[in-house]
C-alpha cells in the first residue's frame, strides 16, 4: 500500500474531500514523520503539532458540516513555512542568532493567504541565515540534510552548534 507521504498534493486534498481521509489523519502522519526523522535531517526549526492538530480536527468537522458549501482549495492540507515568514505565536528567527527568535503577532502575507485557502500549519523549516545562500547551515540549528540522501549535503560538520527546536 501507498503512504500518505507518498502520494501527491492533489491525491492528498482530493481524499480529503471526498472523505477517504480525515485531515487529523493527514496531519498525524506527518507530524510523526517529523518527530521521526527530524533529528537526523534538521529540517524544522520550530513544530506546532498541537496547533496543528487543533486545526485538523476543525477542518474535518467543516467538511462534515451540512453546511458545508464550497472548500477552499487546500482544505485540511499540511504544509509548512520557512523561518522567514511570521506564523501568528510562533518563533521566527530568520535563521540568525544576531537577535533573539521573537514571536510574531500576526502571519505574513503569504501565511495569511494559505490558512485562508485552507492550509494547516506544522511549524517552520530551517533555513539560511536571512535566506541569503542556498543552503540552510547557520548557528542556531545543525545544518538541514537532503531527505532522500543527506550525503547529498554540502555541509561539513560544524562544531558544537546548540540544537535549537522550537516548540509552540
Amino acid at each position: 500500500m501507498t503512504e500518505l507521504h507518498q502520494l501527491t498534493a492533489l491525491a492528498q486534498r482530493d481524499a480529503i474531500a471526498r472523505g477517504e481521509l480525515s485531515s487529523r489523519e493527514l496531519t498525524a502522519h506527518y507530524l510523526h514523520r517529523i518527530d521521526e526523522l527530524n533529528p537526523g535531517l534538521g529540517s524544522f526549526i520550530a513544530v506546532t503539532g498541537e496547533l496543528a492538530m487543533r486545526e485538523a480536527a476543525a477542518a474535518d468537522d467543516r467538511l462534515a458540516s451540512p453546511a458545508a458549501g464550497s472548500l477552499p482549495v487546500l482544505h485540511g492540507m499540511p504544509l509548512a513555512h520557512k523561518d522567514l515568514a511570521d506564523v501568528t505565536g510562533v518563533p521566527t528567527t530568520f535563521g540568525t542568532a544576531a537577535f533573539p527568535p521573537a514571536i510574531a503577532t500576526s502571519d505574513s502575507p503569504l501565511v495569511a493567504i494559505l490558512r485562508r485557502a485552507g492550509a494547516i500549519s506544522l511549524g517552520k523549516t530551517q533555513v539560511p541565515e536571512f535566506g541569503l545562500s542556498c543552503h540552510s547551515e547557520n548557528d542556531i540549528a545543525p545544518a538541514a540534510r537532503n531527505p532522500l540522501d543527506p550525503a547529498f549535503s554540502r555541509a561539513a560538520p560544524r562544531a558544537a552548534v546548540p540544537q535549537l527546536l522550537l516548540r509552540a
